[in-house]
C-alpha cells in the first residue's frame, strides 16, 4: 500500500511541476462580479426576460428572534433526488432569522416541483440559464439581504440542528467569517462517512501550507463581498479556494473555527472528481494565487491536494477535538528546506 501512495504521489508531483513551468505568471485582475450591487428585499432584476418566481414567505424557525440574518445559497440543476434533504436541513435550524435563496440553472426534473412544496423554508427562487456554478452563485449572493452569508448547494446537508445558531454566535463575537470541519458522506447512504476533513484552527500562514477550509462550512459577513468583490467566475472549479484566499488571506479578515462538523456533503464534487480535474484545479489554485499578486511557498501547491490524504481516516480515529497538526509539520518542511 504505501508503494502504491508513493507511485501515486511521485505521478503526481511529476505532473504538477510540468504544469508549473507551462503556467505563466497572470498580471493582477480587476475582479470581473465586482461591480454588482445587492438587490433590495427580494426584487429579482430580469433583464433577459426568463422565467423567475419570488417566493415571499420568509423563513422563521424556531428559538429566539437574534438580530443578525443569515442568507443561504443553494445553487442547483436537476437536483431533484437530493435537494429535499438540504431544504429539510434548512428548515430544522434553530437559529430564528434565514433568507433561503434558490439559484436554479433551469431545472427539467422534480427539483423546482419540491422547492414549490417548501415555500415556508425557500425565500427566494430564481431560475433562469447561468454561466456556470460560479455565476449562479453570485447571483444568489447579489440577491442576499442577510449579515451573513453561506453557500448550501443541493447536495448538501447541516450535520444537526444548531449549526447556523453558532455561526451567528461567532460572527457575533467579532469574526468576518466562520468555517468548520466536514464530512462527505456516501451519495446514496449518507449515514456513511467516506471523507472527514478537521480544519483545525487558523492562522494567516496557513494558506501558505496549502491549508483551506471546506467551503460548505464557510460563512463570510455580506460587507466582505460588497468590499472586496464575489467569486471569479471566469474560474472553473477553484473559485471557492481564490475567494476565501482572496478574502483571508490578501484582506487578512479574521475567521472563527467551529471545532466540530457543520455540513455533510455527498461525494462528487466537481474539482475532486478525477486526478485530471484534480490536476485542472491545482492549475487555478496557482492564478488564484498570482492574480491577487500574491507569492505562494514553492511547496504550497503541492501540498495543497495531498494534505488531503489524511481525510481518507476513519471519521472515529480523528475526533474534532484533535485537529491535524499541519502547521507544525509544514513547519518543519520549511525550516528543513530553508537549511538546504
Amino acid at each position: 500500500m504505501f508503494t502504491l501512495f508513493a507511485a501515486l504521489g511521485a505521478a503526481y508531483f511529476l505532473s504538477i511541476r510540468r504544469l508549473a513551468k507551462a503556467t505563466p505568471n497572470a498580471a493582477a485582475a480587476v475582479h470581473p462580479d465586482s461591480a454588482r450591487l445587492p438587490l433590495p428585499g427580494n426584487l429579482i432584476s430580469n433583464d433577459a426576460g426568463l422565467a423567475q418566481l419570488n417566493i415571499s414567505n420568509a423563513h422563521t424557525n424556531k428559538g429566539k428572534q437574534t438580530r443578525m440574518k443569515i442568507s443561504l445559497i443553494t445553487v442547483c440543476l436537476n437536483a431533484g433526488e437530493t435537494i429535499a434533504d438540504t431544504i429539510e436541513s434548512i428548515r430544522s435550524q434553530s437559529h430564528p432569522d434565514i433568507e433561503h435563496i434558490v439559484v436554479d440553472g433551469g431545472s427539467t426534473d422534480e427539483t423546482l416541483s419540491i422547492i414549490a412544496q417548501n415555500r415556508d423554508v425557500v425565500s427566494v427562487l430564481i431560475t433562469e440559464p447561468d454561466g456556470g456554478l460560479y455565476d449562479a452563485a453570485n447571483k444568489g449572493i447579489s440577491a442576499a439581504t442577510g449579515e451573513i452569508v453561506g453557500m448550501l448547494n443541493a447536495d448538501d446537508f447541516y450535520a444537526d440542528d444548531d449549526v447556523l445558531k453558532d455561526v451567528a454566535r461567532a460572527v457575533s463575537d467579532g469574526g468576518d467569517a466562520v468555517y468548520g470541519d466536514l464530512h462527505y458522506v456516501d451519495r446514496k447512504n449518507p449515514q456513511t462517512v467516506v471523507r472527514n476533513w478537521v480544519s483545525g484552527s487558523y492562522s494567516r500562514k496557513s494558506f501558505l501550507s496549502g491549508w483551506m477550509p471546506p467551503h460548505p462550512t464557510f460563512f463570510i459577513r455580506k460587507e466582505a463581498y460588497d468590499l472586496h468583490g464575489l467569486f471569479r467566475s471566469d474560474f472553473k472549479s477553484a473559485a471557492d479556494y481564490e475567494l476565501m484566499l482572496r478574502m483571508l488571506y490578501k484582506h487578512s479578515l479574521e475567521p472563527r473555527y467551529i471545532n466540530r462538523v457543520l455540513v455533510k456533503m455527498r461525494m462528487g464534487g466537481k474539482s475532486n472528481s478525477s486526478i485530471a480535474n484534480r490536476i485542472r484545479a491545482n492549475k487555478e489554485d496557482r492564478r488564484a494565487w498570482t492574480i491577487n499578486g500574491l507569492e505562494a511557498a514553492w511547496y504550497t501547491l503541492y501540498l495543497k491536494p495531498l494534505s488531503k490524504l489524511k481525510q481518507f481516516a476513519p471519521a472515529s480515529t480523528k475526533p474534532n477535538h484533535m485537529a491535524w497538526k499541519s502547521d507544525e509539520n509544514l513547519e518543519k518542511l520549511s525550516a528543513s528546506a530553508q537549511s538546504e
